[in-house]
Parts: structure tokens; C-alpha cells; sequence
């Protein structure tokens, strides 16, 4: 996971403040190959379409705040032992099912392939300066 990178920006089309939040990381589908010495021992186990999962350095966001908000992604094959293929890569602002009207930014990645993979990812959300819960 790198640093989070999160600033507020102008809009170009209004002038107007919005937050930009950067996050980036790798995700691992199928656990982490085991390295020893010169040799990676992979699973060999088939992954295919992972359930959606908040990102792990995702801030809160309060879910009435996002409504004018948006959430792009972009993701690529960091590590896999074979051929492998993302079909579909989403991100969204995906309510926490604890906390009524709290909201995480929430990444689903469409994929299959033998595992393990490392997929790295890179999200962007723009949201209203106070959208983030609790800032």
C-alpha cells in the first residue's frame, strides 16, 4: 500500500473546491506466493471474480456528501504464475453495513486465472471538500 495522496482541488468547469483523494496498493487474490531462496512456490488455485472489498486505506465518507461524487480505477496484473485476465474493474462508494450513512470506497475486480495474483490498483475519488466523515 502506498501513501494516500488527498487534496483539495479546483473544479475546472465551476471553480468550485473538490476534494481529491488517490489511493493505491496491491491486492493479492489466492494469498502470496511462497518464496525460498531462488525458488516461488505458487497455489495453483483458480481464482476467478473476487467479491467486492472496501480498500484498506479508504477514508469514511459520509453517503448523503457523495452523491455528486465520483470514482474512477484502473488495475493491472502485478504477479500471477500463468495467464490471466481482468475482464472488469469497478469502484464505487459502498455503504458500510455498520454504520448507517457511512460509506468506503469500494473496489470489485473481475478476473480469472491461477493464483496467486497480485493485482495493483490505483483509485481516484472526487468528492465535496466535507465529504469525508469525521474531517
Amino acid at each position: 500500500m502506498q501513501p494516500r495522496i488527498d487534496m483539495v482541488v479546483s473544479d475546472p468547469a465551476t471553480g468550485k473546491p473538490r476534494r481529491r483523494v488517490e489511493y493505491s496498493g496491491t491486492v493479492w487474490l489466492g494469498g502470496r506466493p511462497q518464496v525460498t531462496g531462488r525458488m516461488i512456490i505458487n497455489s495453483g488455485q483458480w481464482i476467478k471474480d473476487l467479491p467486492p472489498f472496501f480498500l484498506p486505506d479508504s477514508l469514511p465518507y459520509k453517503r448523503d456528501a457523495v452523491a455528486d461524487g465520483a470514482v474512477a480505477v484502473t488495475v493491472a496484473i502485478q504477479s500471477a504464475p500463468d495467464h490471466v485476465t481482468v475482464h472488469d474493474a469497478r469502484a464505487a462508494f459502498g455503504d458500510d453495513p455498520g454504520v448507517p450513512g457511512r460509506c468506503w470506497v469500494q473496489l470489485a475486480i473481475a478476473a480469472s486465472g491461477r493464483g496467486p495474483l497480485g493485482i495493483s490498483y490505483r483509485a481516484v475519488a472526487i468528492t465535496s471538500p466535507d465529504a469525508v466523515d469525521g474531517a
